[in-house]
């Protein structure tokens, strides 16, 4: 039993660990959002959303995220970045819609 003790000590710690080290990592990387990407959505959000509510399909998602990856030089994981946060902030309704469209 006194074994058994011990083991269940280390896998607490470890998921303890490991949880803490999950929550750390997604604090970061909504800290270090691209200061272009940040500027972006401020100056586009707006834009963005009333992009998607002429017509609220995936498509008009895809076609979003493409768009703004030509339009502002982004790669996509930026451009996706953009939809999502221009979304969050601006037209939430679309969040649903965004999750449906894979991103």
């Amino acid at each position: 039993m006194g074994a058994t003790r011990i083991d269940s000590r280390r896998l607490a710690m470890a998921l303890l660990i490991c949880c803490g080290l999950i929550v750390s990592g997604l604090a970061s990387a909504k800290a270090d959002t691209d200061p272009s990407v940040q500027h972006y959505v401020d100056s586009q959000g707006r834009s963005i959303c009333s992009n998607l509510a002429e017509g609220p399909t995936t498509g008009a998602v895809h076609g979003t995220v493409d768009g703004t990856q030509l339009a502002g030089g982004f790669t996509h994981l930026q451009a996706v970045e953009i939809i999502r946060l221009s979304v969050q902030r601006y037209c939430p309704e679309y969040v649903p819609l965004v999750k449906q469209a894979g991103y």
